[in-house]
């Protein structure tokens, strides 16, 4: 069976990039000014499918809701997120306006009821997803330049981490709107990712120029041991596999490492294949496969069984790539990128074949 991975749908152009969150020690994704993709190639889906044209920037958050009926995606610039139907390819509803400046991250809750959102205006936003109207005020960090947003798997805390040199990641009460104790306090860096386990109890989280993950139990908020360290540049993003047992990195050292989170000990040598770094990695729902994207433009398909890359790279892309995320039926790839587009892959059952 062929492993080609085929592009179904070139279907949002729009904004970001106001100011994304840059290592000191790597290069930066750089800004990029509007342009209108056509699909003029036969990589592209049909002519019915839809190009939709945003204010300047790039994409950098996209997340699918629990149902993987409609997609998320960042705006920049104080642009809007957007919510969009997968199936149709088409913007649902009126944008989520509020924020005032760049935003770059967003996550959906476990019951899909609600949306949160971060950007560069110092706020993170919760939305109601069916009116698409605000909820209450908006969560105003000290931190400020918030950099990344994760709901818990009960949906009852949101952990929220900044842009400003304090280290910082914060945990807030959603019923409530309360910060929950102290920040978990790591160095004093930018702190760029963040990740719960899929039971809830240890949240993982990386910064800039450090070169290590930090793993945090939440019932107390105190480290959990030393960091894991094997890279040699900053860490951009970290994911936990669905049983929990394996978390992903991804850093400007081109590397994508495994890590046993029980021992706290690397899984074998790191996975390279990019060219540039990698920014953001996702497991597949089944935990077979892990996805990877980065600054050479590209995303990769590892298959987590031999440890080895899954046919060529998804190319397609004109500039970074900031944030990759699987649907939950694990059929689609969606791909965020700073030339204004998300692009949706349908993986077409090859994974693991």
């Amino acid at each position: 069976m062929s492993r080609r991975v085929c592009l179904v749908a070139l279907v949002m152009t729009q904004a970001l990039l106001g100011a994304c969150a840059t290592p000191t020690d790597g290069s930066k994704p750089p800004e990029q000014s509007p342009t209108i993709q056509t699909q003029s190639t036969p990589t592209y889906a049909g002519p019915g499918d839809a190009v939709l044209v945003n204010p300047p920037g790039g994409v950098q958050g996209i997340a699918f809701s629990p149902d993987g009926n409609t997609l998320a995606s960042t705006g920049g610039d104080g642009g809007p997120v957007l919510l969009w139907d997968v199936a149709t390819r088409r913007q649902l509803g009126a944008p989520l306006s509020g924020h005032t400046r760049a935003v770059v991250t967003v996550a959906f809750s476990p019951d899909g009821k609600t949306l949160a959102s971060g950007g560069h205006d110092d706020t993170v936003r919760l939305w109601d997803v069916a009116s698409h109207q605000q909820v209450g005020v908006p969560l105003n960090l000290p931190s400020g330049l918030i950099t990344t947003v994760a709901f818990s798997p009960d949906g009852k805390t949101l952990a929220t981490a900044g842009g400003k040199l304090d280290g910082t990641v914060r945990l807030w009460d959603i019923a409530s709107r309360r910060q929950v104790g102290a920040p978990l306090a790591g160095p004093i860096e930018v702190v760029l990712s963040v990740a719960f386990s899929p039971d809830g109890k240890t949240l993982a989280s990386a910064a800039d120029n450090e070169r290590t993950v930090r793993f945090w139990d939440v019932a107390n908020r105190r480290q959990l041991g030393a960091p894991l360290a094997g890279h040699t540049s900053t860490v951009y993003s970290v994911a936990f596999s669905p049983d929990g047992r394996t978390l992903a990195s991804a850093s400007v050292d081109q590397t994508v490492r495994l890590w046993d989170v029980a021992s706290r000990r690397q899984l074998g040598d790191p996975l390279t294949g990019h060219t540039e770094s990698v920014t953001t990695v996702a497991f597949s729902p089944d935990g077979s496969t892990l996805a990877s994207g980065g600054g050479d433009y590209t995303v990769r398909l590892w298959d987590l069984a031999s440890r080895r890359q899954v046919g060529e790279p998804l190319a397609g892309h004109t500039s970074w790539v900031m944030s990759v995320a699987f649907s939950p039926d694990g059929k689609t790839l969606a791909s965020a990128s700073v030339d204004q587009t998300v692009r949706l892959w349908d993986l077409g059952g090859r994974l693991g074949g």
